[in-house]
């Protein structure tokens, strides 16, 4: 087939779990996907506080500046992103390279990460060395452009909106 030269199986290791990469700018419905899909994924670390449609544990494990600060000087997050909100500061959002491994450790057959488009270098060379194979679905806003924007700037900030263009 003329995808095996995109999807070269023989890097991966046998009994490897499948990675699923879901990718989109903010509020595009990254987590809706991965709910309709049913399969568990690796959840991030956020230090931003608690919003109304959180669920700690669920949505993000809610970690203190300091022990993010702490993950990310100790290398220990395969993807970090720093993202800015209304109220003009910036958070960071990591994924715990203990959390993926967990995760492989535990045999499941497939597992997925969600992030922007900056995760997708860091996400795709871990799961390289890994050698687990890994299939990306982009999420792109189901509306027009400047309906989308209108939505972001409304539930996250104008600082969301122009992140959400240049993604």
């Amino acid at each position: 087939l003329a995808t095996n030269r995109i999807f070269d199986v023989r890097r991966f290791t046998y009994g490897r779990p499948l990675a699923i990469h879901v990718v989109g700018s903010t509020g595009v419905g990254k987590d809706a996907v991965l709910e309709a899909m049913n399969i568990p994924w690796v959840l991030s670390d956020t230090e931003r506080p608690l919003e109304s449609r959180d669920i700690p544990g669920i949505t993000y494990n809610f970690v203190t500046k300091d022990s993010m600060d702490d993950s990310v000087e100790r290398g220990e997050l395969i993807d970090v992103t720093r993202v800015q909100y209304r109220n003009n500061n910036t958070y960071s959002y990591g994924i715990h390279r203990h959390r993926v491994l967990t995760m492989i450790e535990s045999e499941v057959p497939v597992f997925a990460f969600r992030t922007n488009q900056d995760g997708f270098t860091p996400i795709s060379r871990f799961c390289d060395i890994q050698g687990i194979p890994i299939i990306r679905i982009f999420i792109l806003p189901n509306c027009p452009a400047s309906e989308y924007f209108e939505r972001v700037r409304q539930e996250r900030g104008e600082a969301r909106v122009a992140t959400a263009r240049a993604e």
